[in-house]
């Protein structure tokens, strides 16, 4: 067997031949356009997130508070169904006009927050509510059952409240155990009351 001498050594064509030159590395700058078209669109996500939590935080800065102050609330006071009753009038107030929620009381008032309540709880915070004009004070289990009524309605209750759609026009007014949204829908009923009037 004969040996002959490397192909490229003989073959012109093949010793012409120059190493392969490698491209330059692929730069990160400039990105693309759509990097660029995804920053932008992420940079506004997290903008419009920020508004969002911040909105809502600050939308439930008063449910919070009454919370805390029903904690705070002593259970053995005399007077503690007055206390959770204004307390309940105080956050109700917060999330929604004077005119709709000031002038409930007795029957009305139990009404209105028992329509925030599940089928369940429903006609228990009213009556608890009204012996706060008992001379005696409540006992422990219907004080531990206010407690747990009011947290339930502060935190059932206010979160459902939209201050923008239950805030009604200036010329309807608000029906007793009738939430302010539905009033929105009796506006023209009231309108031609009030222009009577």
């Amino acid at each position: 067997m004969t040996t002959s001498a490397p192909q490229s050594m003989t073959d012109p064509a093949l010793a012409a031949l120059q190493d392969i030159k490698l491209p330059e590395p692929v730069s990160f700058w400039p990105p693309a356009p759509g990097y660029w078209l995804l920053l932008i669109v992420s940079v506004l996500a997290l903008a419009g997130l920020f508004l969002w939590c911040k909105r809502r935080f600050r939308a439930r800065a008063a449910q919070r508070a009454a919370l805390s102050l029903l904690a705070a609330l002593d259970r053995h006071a005399p007077d503690y169904a007055s206390r959770v009753n204004g307390l309940l009038k105080r956050a109700a107030l917060s999330y929604l006009p004077r005119t709709s929620v000031a002038s409930l009381d007795g029957e009305a008032w139990s009404d209105w927050l028992d329509g925030a309540l599940t089928q369940a709880k429903r006609g228990q915070l009213g009556p608890l509510l009204a012996k706060r004009h008992r001379p005696e004070p409540l006992s422990e289990d219907e004080t531990l059952a206010l407690a747990e009524l009011a947290h339930t309605w502060l935190k059932t209750a206010l979160p459902k409240i939209n201050t923008r759609a239950s805030k009604p026009a200036k010329h309807e007014k608000s029906v007793p155990g009738q939430s302010a949204v539905n009033v929105s829908q009796n506006a023209p009923q009231n309108a031609q009351q009030e222009a009577k009037c």
